[in-house]
């Protein structure tokens, strides 16, 4: 791409995986306060299992004594009319129940979590809302069964679990989350964060079975999985270098790069946060999903005033192939509710803001807005531009922290979408009511 020599300098002036803005990052948090409070992408698969490993350590819990018992309840109702004027349409209720044991010897725990959706308002010419199976189906699973082994700085985890890693991880924006079937093994240092990881199977958020990795990729019956790499580098406290390189053995690869300056330049809670990423893709093996060769270079912005946090974001895409997100939600900046913005040529631009009701004193409250824009999008096998397209998403938030009614998360959602000279345009409503209990 014409920017390579752009992304090395920006790579080299600036550097913390503190960003905010992609779709399932979104799905799963609120609006931050400020922006050095912005969910980051890559750094959370290490500062997780850091925080959780240091408080389990100190309490040194019992097996069964400090075992816990936890729930979500969940209800969804999403609807969005698409181009070609079908409609996909459903309500469902459901959720997870979650067990995590105490550790034994200080070092191994296990845990496991059952998650389920089922129908309440389900018509059968609607279909492909995410909310349930093909068909309308209800899903009941056990979606996490593992053991966990820990020392003060390393953590090794074996059986059914999560993952929190761009193109790798839950995306939890329907009713129950992606798994995984592997093993992985994290270390901590001071600067230094690595993880390895061999993924055999996914279940994705709409399925109860789980399947191979390639399977889930190109549906040719290939029963193989995905090897992991990641490394966070702390540069300083306000500059971090990461990397992170998968490979799925019959079908492609993937290196994605990211890197975030994030300094107090004007206060300590309006700060600066410039930075950069880097997707790469490539066949690999038998290429049984078609030659693979996509690229996608983004940069970003974020400060805040008060308690808004405002963003820009611009996005550029190589023009052989679109970007491939078989394993979850895609970490690039301008992926949103109903467009990724991640076609082969695109070129997007986005601006959004967040804002958090602390000043009024309802800190439960909050809101984001994005707007975002391409041209350029091309169809590589035919040569074709794709026309402008134009999307606005808007979240309104209401989440207690505290009180009575406190684990309660009720979530609106709406996106609007338009691309110059097709008729009509596309909208999507979701509305989705967490209640968590411990």
């Amino acid at each position: 791409m014409q920017n390579s020599l752009l992304l090395l300098l920006i790579l080299l002036l600036c550097a913390s995986f503190r960003v905010s803005g992609a779709e399932y990052i979104v799905s799963e948090t609120t609006a931050p306060d400020n922006s050095n409070e912005a969910e980051e992408a890559l750094g959370t698969m290490f500062e997780n299992k850091n925080e959780v490993l240091e408080e389990k350590r100190l309490s040194r819990p019992k097996f069964f004594a400090d075992s816990k018992v936890s729930a979500n309840i969940r209800s969804y109702q999403f609807d969005r009319n698409n181009y070609d004027f079908s409609e996909n349409y459903a309500v469902a209720l459901g959720g997870s129940f979650t067990y995590t044991s105490g550790n034994i010897k200080d070092m191994v725990s296990v845990g496991a979590s059952v998650y389920t959706s089922q129908p309440i308002d389900a018509p059968q010419d609607k279909d492909g809302s995410g909310l349930l199976a093909p068909g309308q189906e209800a899903i009941t699973v056990l979606g996490e069964g593992y053991v966990n082994l820990q020392t003060k700085s390393t953590n090794a985890s074996l059986g059914r679990t999560t993952f929190n890693m761009p193109y790798l991880n839950r995306n939890d924006s329907r009713m129950i989350p992606n798994t995984f079937e592997g093993l992985s093994l994290t270390r901590h240092s001071q600067d230094l964060d690595l993880a390895i990881a061999y993924v055999d199977k996914i279940k994705k958020k709409d399925s109860d079975d789980f399947v191979a990795m390639s399977e889930a990729v190109s549906q040719t019956g290939l029963e193989s999985g995905l090897g992991l790499m990641a490394a966070r580098y702390t540069l300083s406290p306000t500059l971090t270098l990461g990397a992170l390189y998968f490979r799925n053995y019959d079908v492609f690869d993937t290196f994605y790069s990211e890197t975030t300056w994030n300094t107090r330049i004007f206060s300590d809670k309006a700060g600066l946060k410039l930075s950069a990423q880097l997707t790469q893709q490539n066949s690999v093996g038998g290429a049984v999903a078609g030659q693979i060769k996509a690229e996608s270079l983004g940069v970003k912005a974020l400060t805040s005033i008060g308690h808004a946090v405002l963003n820009y974001s611009y996005v550029e895409n190589g023009d052989q192939s679109r970007i491939l997100s078989p394993f979850g939600g895609r970490p690039v900046y301008n992926s949103l509710m109903l467009s990724d913005f991640d076609r082969a040529g695109e070129k997007s631009h986005r601006i959004g803001v967040s804002y958090k009701l602390t000043r009024f004193n309802l800190p439960d409250f909050s809101m984001i807005y994005n707007f975002a824009t391409s041209t350029g999008a091309i169809i590589p096998q035919l040569a074709t531009e794709i026309p402008r397209q134009r999307e606005h998403n808007l979240t309104l938030d209401y989440r207690s922290t505290s009180g009575v009614l406190e684990g309660l998360w009720v979530r609106l959602r709406y996106a609007y979408t338009t691309i110059d000279n097709i008729d009509p345009e596309r909208d999507n409503f979701r509305f989705i009511l967490n209640y968590e209990i411990e």
